[in-house]
């Protein structure tokens, strides 16, 4: 279990030292894009984050999704308050709706 313990926290701070560069050398995400990440893999690493969600974040970034659904899906995220449960099961209905109306704009 301590190896296990252990390496869990070389993946969450490799994860924090990756998301504080990329915000402190201004190349990709903005303070509000941070602020969500960090608060993203508090819960995930303690265990209080909705195994939906997570899939339905997964489903969203390992899609090929055009901007117009990434620009929605970014402006639901960012101001989420992630100990809300009504808010996060909301926000993954509306990413699952968003997903599955692009896939069956595609299919027609």
């Amino acid at each position: 279990m301590a190896d296990m313990d252990n390496n869990l926290k070389k993946v969450y701070d490799a994860t924090l030292a990756m998301i504080s560069r990329l915000h402190f050398k201004q190349i990709s995400i903005s303070q509000e894009e941070m602020y969500f990440l960090l608060s993203l893999l508090d819960k995930i690493m303690q265990g209080k984050m909705e195994e939906e969600f997570i899939n339905c974040l997964l489903q969203w970034q390992t899609g090929n999704w055009n901007n117009d659904i990434n620009e929605i899906i970014k402006a639901s995220l960012l101001p989420l308050d992630l100990d809300d449960p009504a808010a996060i099961k909301n926000t993954c209905t509306l990413i699952a709706d968003l997903l599955n109306y692009q896939n069956d704009g595609e299919n027609d």
